[in-house]
């Protein structure tokens, strides 16, 4: 079986999504006290909902999603 390598683009994509979920993390509320930090679903949503299509985008040549 060929192993397909991700060139440096896709990997420097996959590396800037990284970076938006972890200031999407940072953002939320609750840092001091997460028991109590509220969040919109829908803000939940449309950020999963990019990662998500992000990656499928990178990964379709490499990957088969049903």
């Amino acid at each position: 079986s060929r192993e397909e390598k991700m060139n440096p683009e896709e990997v420097e994509k996959i590396v800037q999504l990284r970076q938006k979920a972890i200031e999407f993390y940072r953002g939320l509320d609750g840092n001091a006290n997460p028991d109590t930090a509220l969040m919109k679903q829908q803000d939940t949503a449309f950020m999963l909902e990019t990662v998500i299509k992000s990656m499928d985008h990178i990964l379709k040549e490499y990957v088969k999603f049903d």
